[in-house]
């Protein structure tokens, strides 16, 4: 009886631990849905998110924004990313006072899906630095150049004095000049060009790479040599 009884104990507390386990997939995820809809309705959340939450959601929504994009229009996504990477939310400012650690090291690795998997898919070809260009914009054309010049945005982190964070940008930005498509370059000069006078030895070497690119638009070339130059705002 004794021997039964401990089995019958052990199945119960085997039991009990999977169901909290699921409860608390469910409710990261149940999280992560209001995250979303809230940002991209631009409304406030009425679930505090700690800083450590918010980086898994900003994680999660780089990585899986190829799926998300479908369930959003363009002018929805817009508005909704101003609203969580800027000062609608200040999310990123929240996220920028945490210490290095690797759930901001795959924050960092993540941000490039944001540009491959939706900016380069749906920005037209149009200088938003110039308000014009050989198409017209797309709604998503205005929030992919200002990702790096939003209030209380992912520009924060050079402001943390956090040598890591600031190591970040830079490494990240510099990656991103490597594209070819207008929208991601653009916004990455407009990036770089923000933080060379203050980190100059890092950030003139790749706009200066742009700058001798023949294979972009001068448009780009001319806007990356500016940004050397302290010409761009």
């Amino acid at each position: 009886m004794q021997t039964t009884a401990r089995r019958l104990s052990v199945v119960s507390a085997t039991s009990c631990a999977r169901c909290r386990l699921i409860r608390d997939v469910r409710s990261k995820m149940d999280t992560f849905q209001h995250w979303l809809e809230t940002g991209m309705n631009e409304c406030d959340s009425e679930i505090e998110f700690s800083p450590q939450d918010l980086v898994c959601h900003f994680t999660r929504f780089h990585r899986e924004i190829g799926r998300i994009r479908d369930d959003w229009s363009d002018s929805q996504l817009a508005k909704g990313i101003r609203y969580l990477y800027g000062s609608g939310s200040c999310y990123l400012a929240e996220m920028s006072q945490l210490s290095p650690s690797s759930e901001v090291d795959r924050f960092f690795a993540s941000v490039p899906h944001l540009y491959t998997d939706l900016f380069e898919v749906r920005c037209s070809r149009f200088f938003s630095h110039l308000g014009r260009g050989p198409e017209q914009p797309n709604p998503l054309n205005g929030p992919c150049y200002m990702l790096w010049d939003m209030d209380g945005g992912i520009d924060s982190f050079r402001f943390s004095k956090i040598p890591e964070h600031i190591g970040q940008c830079i490494r990240l930005l510099e990656h991103l000049t490597n594209s070819i498509h207008p929208a991601t370059i653009e916004s990455a000069i407009h990036g770089l060009g923000h933080m060379i006078d203050d980190f100059r030895g890092y950030c003139q070497p790749p706009l200066e790479r742009v700058a001798l690119r023949s294979d972009i638009p001068i448009e780009l070339r001319v806007y990356a040599n500016d940004a050397v130059h302290h010409h761009i705002q």
